[in-house]
């Protein structure tokens, strides 16, 4: 993969911040020929070709510094991981694959606003809500009047331990000359780590929806499953990666 250069040298926007966002996690299993023809070069899917459902709402808009019109705010997203450079821990003893945005939606104009005057992310409208009732999380995401994720899992309420550490995201945007581009994000984040367990993750999406093609309806086999109160910065791009 070739160097990224240097972009967005002096920031334009107020850096923003989430704290404590309740998030759920599920890792499934994607088809390797949609990663590859999802992922843009000179990104490749990961050897194990994991796609990652990302869900969290934070009702209580004094958990965020409001992106210009505090509210509430929801975020979905589903990420394949890539190859190459990876994410870690601050004291390195944790390391993941870097990921690609395929899918990504917001509740809050205002944070998607943000997000594309600050480094060109382009994030959709949708409604994500997380409850937690007793021992038991879970998140919805609706588009429109639909319904299209529903996920949940079962979790724990004493902290096992916190982390710190920076993921590494992708995604296309449109270039300043013309054409798209590939840009990388360096997220800095602060996470709280709660046990989960019997995840359930189930889509229904209508057919012309684009994320059907790396997710297909119906109720998915889970890999693996987290629970986290994350606090983070987010949508800050710092390196383009390539020009098309």
């Amino acid at each position: 993969m070739t160097q990224p250069t240097p972009r967005y040298r002096d920031l334009s926007v107020r850096p923003q911040i989430i704290r404590s966002a309740p998030l759920l996690t599920f890792f499934l299993s994607g088809d390797p020929s949609s990663l590859r023809r999802g992922i843009p070069s000179p990104l490749s899917p990961h050897p194990g070709a994991r796609i990652v459902l990302n869900m969290w709402f934070l009702p209580n808009p004094e958990e965020m510094t409001g992106f210009g019109e505090p509210g509430p705010m929801g975020i979905t997203y589903i990420a394949a991981e890539v190859a190459g450079e990876e994410s870690a821990s601050a004291d390195g003893a944790m390391r993941f694959p870097a990921r690609f945005w395929l899918e990504h939606w917001s509740s809050s104009l205002a944070a998607r606003r943000y997000a594309h005057r600050a480094s060109g992310l382009e994030i959709r409208a949708g409604d994500t809500t997380l409850d937690l009732r007793r021992d038991v999380a879970k998140a919805t995401l609706r588009l429109g009047d639909r319904t299209v994720v529903t996920a949940q899992a079962r979790v724990g309420h004493d902290c096992l331990k916190t982390v710190s550490g920076h993921s590494i995201y992708y995604a296309l945007r449109d270039a300043e000359t013309g054409g798209r581009e590939v840009a990388r994000y360096e997220v800095p984040w602060i996470s709280d780590n709660y046990t989960a367990e019997d995840p359930i993750v189930e889509f229904a999406f209508p057919e012309d929806e684009t994320a059907l093609r790396f997710v297909g309806n119906g109720r998915k086999s889970v890999m693996a499953v987290s629970f986290r109160r994350i606090t983070l910065v987010p949508y800050l791009a710092r390196n383009v990666v390539e020009t098309s």
